[in-house]
C-alpha cells in the first residue's frame, strides 16, 4: 500500500506542477498528446479546482497521508488492526471519486488526462489490496473512531492531528494563491466595465477582424461572429479550440466562425524577439493549403490535435486524401506565405501580441478562457441581435 501510495503521489504532485504552469505560461505537458489523451485540457478545466485548490493537491495529501499511514501500520504490527478501517474508508472514498471524475473526462469534457487515468488504475489496486478483508475490517470501525476521538483528550495526540491538519491547509493555500491572480487577471479582461451611477454605460471596444478572404465556417448570416486568432502549436490555442468546438455545438445555428494566423514563429513572424513554437509557420502554411482544396477546418482540428512536427503534416494531407502534387506544390507558392503575413500584419496592428485572442463581435477574450465567460459574451450580443429584430 505504501509502495503504491507513493507512486500516487508522485503522479499527484507532477498534475499539479503542470496544472499551475500551464496558467503561468502556457506550457505544454508531456501528455498533451491530442484531443482524447490530453492532461492540458484536463487539468485546467473548470473541474480540475476545488474551492481554488488543485484537485490533484487534494490528491497529494490523500497519498502522503496513506503512505505515513501504511508505514506506520508495517513498523508497527500491534497497531495494525486499528489502521485497517480508515485505511479501507479512504481508499474506497477515492475509487468513487476516480469514478466521478472519470465521468467528468468521458461525459463532460471528452478527453482524458493520462497521469489521471494513472491514480484511477493505482485506487483500483489498492482497493484490490483491501478488498477481501474490508467488510470485516469496516465492521470495527465505529468502535475504533470512539477509541481514537478518546485518546484526542491527550496532549500528543491531539498536537500531532492539528499539525497535519495545519500543513495541509497551509500548502493548500499556498497553491491557491499561486493560481489566483492568474485566474483573477483572466476574468478582468472578461468582464466589462461597470458605469458610474448616473453615467451612461461604457461604449464597449470592438475590434474588426473579420475578413472576407480568412477561413470561415457556420452560417454567414449567423448574429454571432467570432474571429480566432491563433497559432497550432501553442497549448493555450489548442484548449481555446476544443471550447469553439463544443460552442459551435451548443449554438449551431447562432455562430459563425473566422480564423486568423498569428503564429509565433520567427521564420515567418518577424515581431518576435524570441523562437516559440518552431513548426507553426509550417503548420499554417499547410492548413492554408488543405483551404485551398477545401479542408481547411478539418486540418486545423488535427492540427489542434498536438499534431504539429513536419512529419505530422504530410499524414495530416493523406488522412484527408489531398491532391498530393497540388499540396506541396502550394506549400511553396507565395500566396500561402503572403496569407499568413497578411494576418500577422492585422492582427498586430489592432493590437495583438500573443495568442490565442477570441474576438466574439468584435468583443476582446484573450487566453483560454473557461467556456462560461464566452457563453456571457455570446448570450448578450444574442440579446442586442434579438431587440433589433423587434
Amino acid at each position: 500500500m505504501a509502495a503504491l501510495s507513493a507512486l500516487g503521489l508522485g503522479s499527484s504532485v507532477y498534475l499539479t506542477s503542470i496544472h499551475l504552469t500551464h496558467l503561468r505560461t502556457g506550457a505544454a505537458s508531456v501528455c498533451n498528446l491530442g484531443s482524447q489523451l490530453n492532461c492540458d485540457l484536463v487539468n485546467t478545466s473548470s473541474w480540475s479546482e476545488l474551492f481554488g485548490v488543485p484537485v490533484s493537491h487534494l490528491g497529494s495529501l490523500f497519498y502522503l497521508g496513506m503512505i505515513l499511514l501504511s508505514l506506520l501500520g508495517a513498523a508497527k504490527p500491534d497497531l495494525r488492526p486499528r489502521l485497517q478501517p480508515y485505511l479501507v474508508l479512504l481508499i474506497v472514498a477515492a475509487n468513487s471519486f476516480s469514478l466521478f471524475m472519470a465521468g467528468i473526462s468521458l461525459f463532460v469534457l471528452h478527453t482524458f488526462c493520462l497521469f489521471c487515468i494513472s491514480l484511477y488504475i493505482i485506487n483500483a489496486l489498492l482497493l484490490g489490496v483491501v478488498l477481501p478483508q474490508s467488510v470485516t475490517v469496516l465492521r470495527t470501525l465505529p468502535q475504533h473512531v470512539s477509541d481514537d476521538l478518546r485518546s484526542l483528550r491527550r496532549p500528543a495526540p491531539l498536537l500531532l492531528m492539528i499539525a497535519g491538519l495545519s500543513g495541509g491547509f497551509a500548502s493548500s493555500w499556498v497553491l491557491r494563491t499561486a493560481g489566483h491572480e492568474a485566474h483573477r487577471l483572466a476574468e478582468e479582461r472578461s468582464r466589462p466595465v461597470a458605469a458610474s451611477p448616473g453615467q451612461p454605460p461604457p461604449r464597449i471596444e470592438r475590434i474588426d477582424l473579420t475578413d472576407a478572404t480568412a477561413p470561415s465556417v457556420g452560417p454567414s448570416e449567423a448574429p454571432v461572429t467570432i474571429v480566432e486568432i491563433s497559432d497550432f502549436e501553442c497549448p493555450y490555442c489548442q484548449k481555446a479550440a476544443q471550447t469553439l468546438a463544443e460552442l459551435r455545438r451548443q449554438y449551431p445555428n447562432q455562430l459563425r466562425l473566422v480564423f486568423r494566423h498569428f503564429p509565433l514563429d520567427q521564420s515567418c513572424n518577424s515581431l518576435l524577439k524570441r523562437q516559440i513554437h518552431p513548426n507553426a509557420c509550417a503548420a499554417a502554411r499547410a492548413a492554408f493549403c488543405a483551404g485551398e482544396q477545401g479542408q481547411f477546418w478539418a486540418y486545423a482540428e488535427k492540427l489542434f490535435d498536438g499534431a504539429t512536427e513536419p512529419e505530422d503534416l504530410d499524414a495530416h494531407m493523406r488522412a484527408l486524401n489531398l491532391n498530393e502534387p497540388q499540396f506541396r506544390r502550394c506549400l511553396t507558392d507565395p500566396a500561402a506565405a503572403s496569407r499568413i503575413a497578411k494576418d500577422i500584419e492585422q492582427c498586430a496592428k489592432a493590437g495583438v501580441a500573443g495568442v490565442p485572442v477570441l474576438l466574439i463581435n468584435g468583443r476582446k477574450l484573450t487566453g483560454a478562457q473557461p467556456i462560461e465567460a464566452f457563453r456571457a459574451l455570446i448570450e448578450e450580443e444574442l440579446a442586442v441581435a434579438r431587440k433589433k429584430v423587434r
